[in-house]
């Protein structure tokens, strides 16, 4: 090997300092940039996150009566995509000839994922088609579409304490469920409690399974708790601030709340006589409901690629809504805002954008996400 005094002579510093002018005369001319799909680098991102896979459903196993989860295997017999416990994957499905994508939370351990299988555990909404199918008309042996796992909602040992508290409600139970698994795997290394609020007892998802874990595990705690219903060994009313604080430790403690709307909307009031650092709370991303009592019918142009489109579009849905329920397909991942995979750029009119996650070039150009905004006039986009 060259020792540091070889490498210097070699060193061409006249050269180097015209680096910076070559690349401004290169950008300057316009010259269309050639880009190698074929190089390494490129095949190597591509194998270890594929931007799309196709899976084989294994298995479909009933929870309680609105819940199923279901297994997914890669019909090529190899590993998928390694995630981190709390990550999502979005799933495409084909539904009378229309194309949709919704995200699911993983609920399986990411050491699943070497044996080549993910699961997702849907709830029967009879509000949102692409659940509603999968959960009455998906069979063993179908198969399906599906992006790499994505999100932001997970521990992270540089980010995150290892005293965390767990908040949820509903399917936000998905993502902390992965966790726990992670946690008893050996995968991550951190304290978990968990306060589970359902309404009523029948309402628990993974019952039996979250009670085994809080029995086998000291990193795993699982409190309870029901709004509507007192039973023996379970909490009973909300997840109060005198709850939280028998587990908190001011200063050494993340807080992780996911859940519905009303849940996450009560935690910000009771959380905020503890003080805690916004850095210390992550939520799971969502998208607020409308409350929009006077609907409104406003135009949507709408450009994808060379196609041009006129739809009917309405103050109380997104726009993302709109152009679904017009039979066109627009790519999307996380439906709630945040991943950007739906960017289009708003060409003419205004909208109310709810959970604002877009950079702040996006929003100085005029970008919106489909899927978290609202039109409050006619509006034209284009796809980019």
């Amino acid at each position: 090997m060259e020792d540091k005094t070889t490498l210097l002579k070699s060193f061409d510093e006249k050269k180097f300092k015209k680096i910076s002018d070559s690349r401004t005369n290169w950008l300057n001319s316009g010259e269309d940039m050639i880009i190698n799909e074929n190089h390494k680098t490129n095949e190597i991102a591509r194998e270890i996150k594929p931007s799309s896979i196709i899976v084989n459903v294994k298995e479909i196993k009933d929870e309680i009566s609105n819940y199923k989860t279901i297994v997914l295997n890669n019909i090529k017999e190899n590993e998928l995509p390694l995630f981190r416990a709390g990550q999502k994957i979005a799933v495409d499905v084909n539904i009378n000839g229309i194309k949709y994508t919704r995200p699911y939370s993983l609920t399986c351990s990411p050491l699943q994922s070497l044996s080549g299988e993910y699961s997702i555990t849907v709830k029967n909404d009879e509000e949102d088609i692409v659940s509603n199918y999968l959960f009455n008309n998906l069979t063993e042996g179908d198969r399906l579409s599906i992006s790499s796992p994505f999100g932001t909602f997970y521990w992270e040992s540089m980010r995150d304490e290892e005293n965390v508290i767990a908040i949820v409600s509903d399917g936000g139970i998905m993502p902390i469920y992965s966790m726990i698994k992670a946690i008893i795997d050996g995968v991550d290394n951190y304290k978990l409690t968990i306060f589970y609020s359902e309404k009523n007892e029948k309402d628990l998802v993974f019952k039996k399974k979250l009670l085994e874990y809080n029995e086998v595990s000291n990193k795993v705690k699982v409190n309870i708790v029901l709004s509507e219903e007192k039973k023996a060994g379970y909490m009973s009313g909300f997840v109060s601030l005198d709850k939280i604080k028998k587990e908190y430790d001011s200063g050494n403690t993340s807080i992780f709340i996911a859940g519905n709307e009303g849940l996450l909307k009560y935690l910000d009031n009771e959380l905020k006589d503890l003080s805690i650092p916004k850095k210390f709370i992550r939520y799971d991303n969502f998208l607020p409901r409308c409350n929009i009592r006077k609907v409104v019918k406003y135009n949507l142009i709408l450009y994808i690629k060379d196609e041009k489109y006129e739809i009917p579009c309405y103050n109380n849905k997104t726009i993302m809504k709109a152009i679904e329920e017009s039979d066109i397909y627009l790519p999307s991942k996380c439906q709630n805002g945040s991943c950007g995979f739906c960017r289009s750029e708003l060409l003419k009119g205004e909208v109310k954008i709810v959970n604002d996650k877009r950079t702040m070039a996006d929003k100085k150009y005029n970008y919106i996400h489909p899927c978290a905004t609202y039109p409050k006039s006619d509006i034209e986009i284009i796809v980019r």
